[in-house]
């Protein structure tokens, strides 16, 4: 059975969320937006556990304040589907993108960076999903 491609989307500042989820969304994606690690933490454990459908991508700044993308990476790859993780920050270097990897993140983008970019890193890491691109 075909499903929409869920998206949990995790970032602090409210017009990244706007931008993101709304580019996303015009490209089909089904986005929801929580504001902290700990929010998507919760939510993700919740798709999980709970009726809804588990997500097939997250997407989280790296930086945010308590439980940040990282931690969100790990916490991602301890779930039994594995959604893969985009992390997205202003404070890339080779380091962090090498630590990032090593965690097991999808992909890193460094802000600023054009959305059209992550809506086709979002489809090519969601093909194999039902009903995904």
């Amino acid at each position: 059975m075909k499903h929409t491609v869920r998206v949990l989307l995790a970032a602090d500042d409210a017009g990244t969320r706007r931008t993101i989820a709304g580019a996303l969304g015009h490209a089909g994606f089904l986005v929801e937006r929580v504001a902290t690690g700990y929010q998507a933490l919760e939510r993700l454990a919740r798709s999980v556990a709970g009726p809804d459908l588990p997500f097939d991508l997250v997407v989280a700044d790296l930086q945010m304040p308590g439980y940040d993308g990282l931690d969100l990476v790990g916490a991602a790859r301890a779930l039994p589907l594995r959604p893969p993780v985009i992390l997205i920050t202003a404070f890339g270097d080779e380091a962090l993108r090498a630590a990032a990897r090593r965690i097991g993140a999808a992909a890193t983008l460094d802000k600023p960076f054009e959305v059209e970019g992550l809506v086709t890193v979002a489809q090519v890491l969601t093909a194999g999903v039902a009903g995904g691109f």
